[in-house]
């Protein structure tokens, strides 16, 4: 399986792609989101929320010195 993250975690990555990746069932068996990176913390917040098996981080450097 393909691990993946998602930069930028704003109204396009929780209206379009986490909610349509997360309601495919057949992407989810190929690829999981394990991680996210932005910037603003109301958007790490709200993924925090809807999401909380993905780990989220406030900059793209935290989350590639994390992640493998």
């Amino acid at each position: 399986m393909l691990q993946g993250a998602i930069l930028g975690l704003g109204n396009i990555a929780l209206g379009g792609h986490l909610p349509t990746y997360h309601n495919n069932q057949e992407l989810c068996k190929k690829v999981k989101i394990v991680a996210g990176a932005d910037l603003c913390a109301q958007n790490r917040r709200r993924v925090e929320e809807l999401y909380p098996r993905i780990r989220v981080y406030d900059s793209v450097e935290a989350l590639v010195a994390q992640e493998t």
